[in-house]
C-alpha cells in the first residue's frame, strides 16, 4: 500500500515537473519566434534600403535636373502673367510648391543613400539656435520660447548637419500642432555634452510609434517618405551625439539632441 502511494506521488511529481517544463518551453519558442519574425523583417527593411540607395543614386540626379527645368519654366511663367489673371498664378504656386515638395524627396533620398562626413567646428549654440529659428519660423498660431544660455560651452559639430536636425525636428514640431500650440527649446550642459530640447504641445506619439520612430521609411503622417528622423539620427551620430525622444499621447513630443562640447571631443 505504501509502495503504491509513494508511486502515486512520484507520478504526480512528474507531471508538475513535465507541466513546467513545458511552460518554460512554450515561452523559450514564443521568445525565439518572436526574435526570427523581428530579425526577417530588419533582413526585409535592409534589403529594401540598399536598394532604395541604389534607385536614389541612379535616379535622384537626373530627377533634380528635370524639376530645375519645371522650376524655371514657373518662374518665368508667373513673371509673364498679368496681375489680374490671379487664377493662373495660384496654379502656378501650386506648381512650384510642389516641385519643392519633390526636391525635398529627393535631397532625403540621396542624403539617406550616402554615410554623412562631418566637417566639424566649434558653435556657439545660441547662435546657431537663433540663425535656424530665424531661417525656418514658426507659424502665425505656434509661439516659441527659448532657454538658452550665452555662456553655454561651444559644441563641436557640423554646422550644415545640426541645422538639418533642427529644421526636421522644428517641422516635426509644428506639424504636431495643426491648431497651434506652444515650442519650448532650451538648452543644457551635462558633464561633456550639451543636450538641445525641443518640447512642443502636440498630439504627442504612441508608445507604439515611439519604437519605430528612427526606423526608415516609417512615418504616421499623410505625406512625406519617413526619412527625416532616420536622417537626423544618421546626422547626430556621425557628430559624435545621440537623439533620444520622450513623448506621451495627447500631451505634446520632447525631442533631445546630446552633442559633444567643443575641447572635449578628443577626451581633453
Amino acid at each position: 500500500m505504501i509502495g503504491i502511494v509513494e508511486d502515486i506521488s512520484k507520478r504526480k511529481e512528474v507531471e508538475i515537473a513535465l507541466e513546467k517544463y513545458s511552460n518554460q518551453l512554450e515561452v523559450l519558442v514564443a521568445k525565439r519566434t518572436r526574435d526570427l519574425e523581428q530579425a526577417q523583417e530588419e533582413l526585409i527593411a535592409k534589403e529594401k534600403l540598399a536598394t532604395l540607395g541604389q534607385l536614389a543614386g541612379s535616379v535622384g540626379h537626373e530627377l533634380r535636373n528635370l524639376l530645375g527645368v519645371i522650376n524655371n519654366a514657373t518662374y518665368i511663367l508667373e513673371a509673364n502673367l498679368s496681375p489680374e489673371n490671379q487664377k493662373a498664378r495660384e496654379y502656378v504656386r501650386m506648381i512650384s510648391s510642389q516641385v519643392q515638395r519633390s526636391n525635398k524627396i529627393i535631397s532625403d533620398l540621396l542624403n539617406f543613400a550616402r554615410e554623412p562626413v562631418a566637417d566639424k567646428s566649434s558653435l556657439s549654440v545660441l547662435e546657431l539656435i537663433t540663425l535656424i529659428l530665424s531661417n525656418y519660423p514658426s507659424p502665425e498660431n505656434v509661439s516659441i520660447e527659448t532657454n538658452i544660455s550665452q555662456d553655454l560651452p561651444h559644441v563641436y559639430v557640423d554646422q550644415q548637419h545640426i541645422e538639418q536636425i533642427m529644421t526636421n525636428l522644428l517641422t516635426n514640431a509644428y506639424q504636431a500642432m495643426p491648431k497651434g500650440g506652444r515650442l519650448h527649446i532650451s538648452a543644457a550642459k551635462k558633464k561633456d555634452n550639451i543636450l538641445i530640447s525641443v518640447e512642443d504641445s502636440g498630439v504627442g506619439i504612441s508608445t507604439k510609434d515611439k519604437q519605430k520612430l528612427f526606423t526608415p521609411l516609417f512615418t504616421t503622417k499623410a505625406s512625406g517618405i519617413g526619412l527625416g528622423l532616420a536622417i537626423s539620427k544618421k546626422l547626430v551620430e556621425a557628430n559624435g551625439g545621440k537623439i533620444e525622444v520622450q513623448s506621451k499621447p495627447g500631451r505634446g513630443s520632447t525631442f533631445t539632441i546630446i552633442l559633444p562640447i567643443a575641447g572635449r571631443e578628443n577626451g581633453q
